[in-house]
């Protein structure tokens, strides 16, 4: 099992593997940011928007690459992978839900940060010793294509 004292020059070394911790990095500024507006007690639905953008640009497409290509792939740990696919269904429903923004964007934030250093100590280490690195090349190929990084034009958090 991965403790959080694992060495992640190995990591950060394989290509596709850097490219998951970039997603992650990119998952939990975005918690970090919308953590900032909601201490700003900035308006719900400017928030809202860039929860929508992020998930359309990056979260979708990610959780969409790890159920279609990734999870299907790690034999070994259906426990895991089970804890992640409802995770992904629990963080899509808190992404829809409009009924009360205030205390749904609070709970994302915290779910969202929570599920990627879920991701980052365990599902990682699954996918690193259980997923050939040919097949990571060609889903690193599939997550250059679909994930986008580009910047929210309202930065909110400054």
């Amino acid at each position: 099992m991965l403790s959080n004292s694992h060495n992640t020059a190995t990591l950060t070394k394989n290509k596709p593997l850097f490219i998951l911790r970039q997603e992650q990095y990119h998952a939990l500024l975005f918690c970090w940011r919308i953590r900032t507006g909601l201490k700003k007690d900035l308006e719900p639905s400017r928030l809202k928007r860039y929860v929508d953008w992020f998930y359309i640009n990056n979260l979708g497409p990610h959780f969409e690459i790890e159920e279609i290509f990734i999870f299907p792939l790690i034999k070994n740990n259906t426990q895991l992978i089970k804890k992640a696919r409802s995770e992904h269904r629990r963080l899509k429903r808190l992404i829809a839900d409009t009924a009360n923004p205030s205390k749904t964007l609070s709970l994302l934030e915290e779910e969202l940060e929570s599920y990627f250093l879920f991701e980052r100590q365990k599902l990682l280490y699954e996918i690193q010793t259980g997923i050939p690195e040919k097949e990571l090349d060609i889903i690193a190929g599939i997550h250059m294509e679909s994930i986008s990084y580009d910047d929210w034009g309202d930065e909110f958090w400054r």
